[in-house]
């Protein structure tokens, strides 16, 4: 699978974090969105035309936490960069993942895909400007735990390699 760096929300963004909510260290900007079938509209971003979209995430170290801690991954579009404006519309919801020592953690290595609705009839579906990753750190502070999230067009496994990695030529 080939990924896209701009569609990489977080590359083992660190969420051993207080109880709070964070945002994927990347936002993607979609470009002005698309407004129906005019031809003026030609260019204009159509996220879901074409190659079936999903979004990915995969634990890359395994969460910790003293107390009861959870966290929640959402993929969600906002009309503001920032990524969270109390308005943002929610495209996947992991619901509350264990994080905590006692019970049984996201460990590295897990992974989740879901597929990304395509965009409807009008080209709105619901889709705003600004696509990022709200992660929720809930109940308790974590001591523990990474997450590589993006958008990718295959469900095969994937292997997740370093910034600046290179391959060997033959």
């Amino acid at each position: 699978m080939i990924t896209d760096a701009q569609l990489l929300f977080s590359e083992g963004q660190d969420l051993s974090q207080t109880a709070a909510v964070y945002t994927s260290t990347n936002v993607y900007d979609r470009g002005p969105l698309y407004a129906g079938t005019s031809q003026s509209n030609v260019g204009i971003s159509s996220l879901g035309e074409g190659t079936p979209l999903y979004f990915y995430w995969r634990c890359t170290e395994t969460f910790a936490s003293a107390g009861s801690a959870t966290i929640q991954i959402q993929l969600v579009s906002d009309a503001l960069v920032g990524g969270h404006d109390g308005n943002s519309i929610v495209h996947y919801d992991s619901g509350a993942l264990d994080a905590s020592t006692g019970g049984t953690p996201i460990a590295a290595g897990d992974f989740a895909f879901a597929p990304l609705p395509p965009r409807s009839i009008d080209g709105l579906n619901e889709w705003e400007r600004y696509l990022a990753v709200l992660y929720t750190v809930g109940t308790a502070t974590t001591t523990g735990g990474a997450i590589t999230s993006m958008i990718v067009d295959q469900t095969s496994l994937v292997t997740i390699l370093a910034s600046g990695y290179e391959i060997d030529s033959i």
